[in-house]
C-alpha cells in the first residue's frame, strides 16, 4: 500500500506511473518504484568536491 501512494503521489510520467500501479505483483511494482527512486538519486547526486563552498580569497 505505501508503494502506490508513493507511485501514486511522486511527479512520474503517465506511463511510469502506470506501469508501476498496474504491476499485480507487489514485490515487482516495489522493485520497478525502488528502481526508479535509486536512478532518480544518482542522477541528483553532487560532485562531493563541488559542495565545498569557496571563501573568494586568494590561496597565496
Amino acid at each position: 500500500m505505501l508503494c502506490d501512494t508513493l507511485a501514486g503521489s511522486l511527479p512520474l510520467e503517465s506511463p511510469l506511473q502506470q506501469l508501476i500501479l498496474a504491476e499485480q505483483d507487489v514485490d515487482q511494482r516495489s522493485d520497478l518504484l525502488l528502481s526508479f527512486l535509486k536512478s532518480i538519486h544518482r542522477q541528483q547526486q553532487r560532485d562531493p568536491a563541488a559542495a565545498i563552498p569557496s571563501n573568494g580569497f586568494s590561496l597565496n
